[in-house]
This record gives C-alpha cells, sequence and structure tokens, in this order.
C-alpha cells in the first residue's frame, strides 16, 4: 500500500507545476537539506492549508500544518527532519480553495561533497539584499582563490544566469540587468563543495 502512495504521489509531481495560481508559489530551502528546511509559501489570497511530509514508504513521517488559515502574503513553515533517516521524502499541500502541489525534498548527512571540508561553517553574505542592478557577494575564505561556479534560480528551480571563474575574489560583484524584479536563489560552488543563500531582486 506504500509502494502505491508514493508511485501515486510521483505522477502528481509532474503536473503540480501548473496546479496553483500563477502569482502563487511555493519554496523549499535548503534543499538537500541537513535536517532543518523551510516550506514557504506565497499566496495572493487567504486559504487554509494543510501540510504533510512522506517518507519512500507513503507514511506521515511530519505533520506540520492542519487547516491553517494563511493570509494573503509570504508564509515561512520551518519543519525539522534532522531525527529522520537520510533519504526523499515527498511533501503534499493541500489547499482548501486551490490545487494541492506536491514537492520532493532529498534529507542527507551533510550539505558538502568531502567530508573533510565542511562548507557549511561560513556563509555567503549577499549585499544589499533586496539587490538592484548590481548584487555584491563576500565569499567565505575557503571559496577565495579558487576556481569557483556561481548560479542564480528563481523560485521553480530554473537556472536564470550563471558565471564561471577561474579565480574567486573575497568579493564579488554580479550585474543582474534585465532580471525581473523577485526572490531568487544564488549557488555557490567548488570542488570542495557549495553554499547556497537566498535573495530579492527589487529596482
Amino acid at each position: 500500500m506504500g509502494k502505491l502512495k508514493i508511485i501515486a504521489l510521483l505522477v502528481l509531481i509532474g503536473a503540480s507545476n501548473f496546479l496553483l495560481k500563477a502569482q502563487d508559489s511555493i519554496s523549499i530551502f535548503p534543499n538537500p537539506t541537513t535536517g532543518p528546511v523551510t516550506i514557504e509559501i506565497s499566496l495572493s489570497h487567504t486559504d487554509t492549508v494543510t501540510i504533510n511530509i512522506y517518507n519512500r514508504w507513503g507514511q506521515v513521517a511530519i505533520h506540520p500544518i492542519t487547516d491553517t488559515i494563511l493570509q494573503i502574503g509570504i508564509h515561512p513553515i520551518l519543519i525539522d527532519l534532522s531525527t529522520k533517516a537520510n533519504e526523499v521524502y515527498f511533501g503534499l499541500v493541500a489547499f482548501r480553495h486551490s490545487d494541492r502541489r506536491i514537492f520532493q525534498i532529498l534529507k542527507q548527512a551533510t550539505l558538502f561533497i568531502h567530508a573533510e571540508t565542511n562548507l557549511t561553517q561560513n556563509q555567503i553574505q549577499i549585499f544589499p539584499n533586496p539587490v538592484g542592478q548590481f548584487m555584491k557577494i563576500a565569499i567565505p575564505e575557503n571559496m577565495i582563490s579558487k576556481p569557483c561556479n556561481l548560479t542564480l534560480f528563481n523560485l521553480q528551480g530554473n537556472k536564470i544566469k550563471i558565471v564561471q571563474m577561474d579565480q574567486c575574489d573575497n568579493e564579488l560583484v554580479v550585474e543582474l540587468e534585465n532580471i525581473p524584479n523577485g526572490m531568487y536563489f544564488l549557488r555557490i560552488e567548488n570542488e570542495q563543495g557549495f553554499y547556497q543563500s537566498k535573495f530579492i531582486i527589487q529596482y
């Protein structure tokens, strides 16, 4: 029975991007995660929301909210998978006045590629935030003077801009011209691992 639930969820994932109204959105970060995850729901209308997180067997692992009324705006909902097994989880967000949304969360032991280099000890800093036509990024010491790639994603996970650098300086400036206002994710990575952070573009 559990396997049938997962098959049903996987089928729904393919179609779920079209279920919410265009102006509504759901973002999950960080993803992958070592435990804490924020589910950020942006609503253009008041709605009653229920969230369930399922493990690979179709069993409810976490039940963050049930029939909770959320007003117009952005609602961050924190869940914690720290005590759960390292595997893929499936989330179901059900709305009373809109269709449901399905997403995946990967829970793993670390957020870096090589165990001997923990990139989560330092965080990248983006300033100002919100940013305008240019974004300044303070790079952690363990990435300076090394090749790195910068990737900007929108909330749908689409790559908006990619910058490849032979050597990362301690401070980088990225041009954001012609990118629409909104919320985005910045990912900086090299052969040792990656950092990911959220920022807002507002001209």
